[in-house]
């Protein structure tokens, strides 16, 4: 089983990168990656303003592997989709090309491969200036 956690990033342009690699998350603009990393099963399952929000702004996200799907596992994965969103924003808002703090998550979700259901996690954007007008 995997669990992924796929974020959509507003105002985050990147003019010639392919990828934005973390220690612990990956950030992206090109469109195959991202239908590549959100799948199916997202498709099926969000809503669509959610899968407008993918298709037009750059995508932050961690895939994590188990070999069993265990709860522990899962209670684990739940727990982590707040707090790696948390270090999404926070690594957003230490961004040193951003002039007025403008860019921050806009949507997010945690999402089990064995499990035909996502979990939604959008945010208040706790470390970001950004009132997150659409």
């Amino acid at each position: 089983m995997s669990f992924k956690i796929l974020a959509s990033i507003r105002f985050l342009e990147l003019q010639d990168l392919d990828l934005i690699e973390t220690p612990t998350f990956k950030i992206t603009t090109h469109d195959a990656e991202k239908a590549k990393v959100l799948g199916s099963e997202f498709q099926k399952f969000a809503r669509l303003r959610d899968l407008r929000s993918y298709d037009k702004n750059a995508m932050a996200y961690a895939v994590y592997e188990s070999i069993d799907d265990n709860p522990i596992f899962q209670q684990e994965m739940n727990e982590e989709l707040t707090q790696l969103c948390w270090q999404m924003e926070i690594f957003l808002l230490f961004l040193w090309f951003v002039k007025d703090n403008s860019i921050s998550l806009e949507q997010a979700y945690g999402q089990f491969t064995i499990v035909k259901s996502i979990n939604w996690w959008t945010g208040r954007n706790v470390f970001s200036t950004c009132i997150g007008a659409i």
